[in-house]
């Protein structure tokens, strides 16, 4: 079984808007990474907890 799954895109505002409305309605919420320095491009949707040492079901976003 997987953890996460991270998918690459071009457009990384638009496909978080998507991401947003699409998982939001299943009560998915978009993940906050107070601490993470180097997220720049990249979103997540799930549990993401301690830095990454905790998550599960976690769907990422990353500029290609």
């Amino acid at each position: 079984m997987f953890d996460y799954v991270c998918l690459g895109a071009h457009d990384t505002a638009s496909a978080a808007r998507f991401y947003d409305a699409t998982l939001g309605a299943l009560g998915i919420l978009r993940c906050h990474m107070p601490a993470e320095s180097d997220q720049d491009g990249r979103f997540g949707w799930g549990s993401y907890t301690d830095a990454g040492a905790s998550q599960e079901l976690s769907l990422w976003v990353a500029a290609l």
